[in-house]
């Protein structure tokens, strides 16, 4: 569903150049369910936005479901944000219309594509469990439940991508394992992939799969153990449920992590002997 090749991301001003991305790599599957994770300022905000066609990058290719998104004319782009991705943002306001009640919420996306279905904006509010809650405006709803409405109003128009960015982060932790639990039941019952980008990790250690951006870059992956079952949300930590696993790109750039390097003394551009040893490549500290 999802294949990014060498993304370079570069935001300009007058004063400041600021390099978001630095040459990413990604693939995520067809109805794969997946997490983005990393510190502030690692790109993956960036990423999401890209996903989404809200944003472009400065070099690299993008392909989602098949096409190359950089290469969509206008036209093209508003066709793709309207049938092939839905967005779950943070900020609800950017998801909801206050004065309108769930229902129209969830239909409005509809009509907009000239397909108005109130009984589908119905289904999809049963599927996020809120049946009775047609009719109410969105001040009578939780912040849980108006996240709940969002995820109802990305899915209206039958997505293939589905992009939650930071979905819980706004919510306690019984509200944040229900939005869980919604996002989860939408890719098992629909199909549809989802990637989210969160700093909960109590929400990523629940995922098969977790991929950590550092400096713009794919750096590792937390991956489900063979024969672990999912865990509880918040009862695990991702050490005893994931093998983490270091990504190397394309031109064989990889970075380690970060109590490697200061437990080997790695510091500024140290330089390395790698060299093949059976299955093993082993990286040496150069000493002269």
């Amino acid at each position: 569903m999802i294949r990014c090749e060498n993304l370079v991301k570069i935001y300009k001003s007058e004063e400041t150049e600021v390099l978001a991305l630095q040459g990413l790599d990604l693939n995520v599957a067809d109805g794969e369910m997946v997490c983005v994770v990393g510190n502030s300022g690692s790109g993956k905000s960036t990423l999401l936005n890209m996903l989404g066609g809200i944003d472009k990058p400065s070099a690299g290719r993008l392909f989602v479901d098949g096409k190359d998104i950089v290469r969509f004319s206008n036209t093209e782009l508003i066709e793709y944000k309207r049938e092939t991705v839905g967005f779950v943002w943070q900020n609800k306001s950017r998801n909801l219309i206050p004065y309108m009640s769930a229902r129209q919420n969830v239909e409005l996306p509809m009509i907009l594509a000239g397909k108005g279905d109130p009984a589908r904006a119905r289904e999809l509010l049963d599927m996020v469990g809120l049946s009775g809650h047609y009719n109410s405006k969105l001040a009578q709803l939780s912040g849980g439940e108006q996240q709940r409405v969002a995820i109802a109003i990305a899915l209206a128009n039958r997505p293939k991508l589905l992009l939650a960015d930071e979905p819980t982060g706004a919510v306690d932790t019984a509200t944040a394992k229900q939005i869980m639990e919604v996002l989860r039941r939408a890719n098992e019952e629909t199909g549809v992939t989802v990637v989210i980008v969160t700093h909960d990790m109590k929400l990523a250690n629940q995922m098969g799969r977790v991929i950590a951006i550092r400096d713009g870059r794919t750096s590792s992956e937390f991956i489900m153990k063979n024969g672990i079952a999912m865990p509880e949300f918040g009862t695990q930590n991702k050490e005893e449920t994931h093998d983490e696993v270091i990504v190397v790109d394309k031109v064989g750039r990889l970075q380690l992590p970060g109590e490697i390097l200061e437990k080997f003394g790695f510091s500024g551009e140290t330089r390395v002997v790698v060299s093949a040893e059976e299955d093993r490549i082993v990286l040496t500290p150069y000493k002269n």
